[in-house]
């Protein structure tokens, strides 16, 4: 199976699991799509950018988790308890999505952007522990 379809099949079953029980109108309500919307979404469509992050928000996971199931540390993300659709296509073509050669390329790249970014964050996170052990010493002024 090309890559893209196992990642839209997979995006499409960790959304369900983030759906639960609840209905999909009630669920696109939630997210703040329309019912539409969300059908193509949970039927495999790939969301833009802005849309994939504000529905990682909203369900309290990451956008990372929703494309490649990779959950950041410290986060656990929802019980996947869906099964993958059976018989059905849901391949990137047939769903209508449209991602240009420099998201896909982006796609591929995530998990390492991601550890990238949080090294980085890290690294932040002990300049400022550093600059504030040294204006509570004095040091800094």
């Amino acid at each position: 199976m090309p890559i893209l379809e196992m990642l839209s099949e997979d995006f499409s079953r960790r959304l369900r699991s983030c759906r639960g029980a609840h209905s999909k109108a009630d669920f696109a309500r939630f997210l703040g799509l329309t019912a539409p919307s969300y059908h193509r979404y949970e039927a495999g469509r790939i969301p833009k950018s802005a849309i994939l992050k504000e529905i990682a928000r909203r369900c309290n996971t990451t956008a990372n988790w929703l494309l490649t199931g990779t959950p950041p540390p410290g986060i656990q993300p929802p019980e996947a308890d869906v099964e993958p659709s059976q018989g059905k296509e849901s391949s990137m073509e047939n769903s209508g999505a449209e991602l240009s050669h420099l998201e896909i390329v982006a796609l591929k790249r995530l998990p390492q952007t991601v550890a990238e970014l949080s090294a980085r964050v890290s690294s932040l996170e002990q300049a400022i522990v550093r600059m504030a052990a040294g204006k509570a010493t004095g040091s800094g002024q």
